[in-house]
């Protein structure tokens, strides 16, 4: 997902529609993107950019009442007629991957390879900006073999998903929610298998925490994989 350069506006409180098509186009009013690192992005502004592309792409079209609040722990409130949901946008991504990518958002002349990070392993401080090369340099990571590109991806989606959930447990919200895990991995995956893997390492687990949760990816083109459903 390319989320690292845009401009944003400010962002309404809160979105309130009697139709789907209203509702959709009042959440397109704010043209919202993502500013650089390096130039200030901040937290809500990514969270609405996220939300904006998520809600068209699942809610239902033929309800009578929609209403959007922004608000804190969860991130959004969204009631459709008569139901109410919580939704909390989080982050699927490596730490240290996102910390050398931060990194390199301010340095521009410096690059590293992403196939360096790979699930389960970890880097001191100084082997991890050891990475870091002058940019069009030659290659020497590992590469990627088979499906570790979906692999990976797919186990830092589940971390992420249990880290969020671990911090839920402590909300006072008392509507089911779902958390949207937006996908910033270092891997460049394939959908079809992506979706298989995701489902593999996630599906089962997360059922058993009573939580819905949400995928939205770029593989090929921005869209959210359902991966699991509600538990009454």
């Amino acid at each position: 997902m390319d989320i690292n350069r845009v401009e944003v506006q400010v962002m309404p409180g809160h979105i309130e529609a009697n139709t789907y098509e209203e509702f959709v186009l009042k959440l397109h009013d704010v043209k919202v993107s993502i500013r650089s690192r390096r130039d200030g992005r901040q937290q809500d502004q990514l969270e609405y950019w996220v939300i904006q592309r998520y809600l068209p792409l699942t809610i239902t079209k033929d309800a009578g009442y929609y209403h959007l609040e922004k608000r804190e722990s969860p991130d959004f409130e969204l009631i459709i007629d008569d139901e109410i949901i919580g939704l909390e946008v989080t982050e699927s991504t490596c730490e240290q991957f996102q910390e050398l990518l931060n990194y390199v958002d301010r340095n521009p002349d410096l690059e590293f390879e992403y196939c360096n990070f790979r699930y389960g392993k970890e880097f001191s401080k100084d082997n991890l900006y050891k990475l870091l090369q002058p940019k069009n340099s030659k290659l020497t990571g590992p590469g990627w073999g088979g499906f570790e590109p979906e692999s990976f991806a797919s186990q830092w989606a589940r971390d992420s998903a249990f880290k969020k959930m671990n911090r839920m447990l402590k909300w006072s919200y008392s509507y089911k929610t779902t958390i949207l895990l937006y996908d910033n991995t270092p891997t460049i995956c394939k959908k079809a298998h992506f979706e298989r893997i995701l489902r593999k390492y996630i599906s089962n687990d997360l059922q058993l925490n009573g939580c819905r949760v949400d995928l939205l990816t770029s593989c090929g083109k921005t869209a959210f994989i359902k991966l699991n459903e509600e538990v009454a």
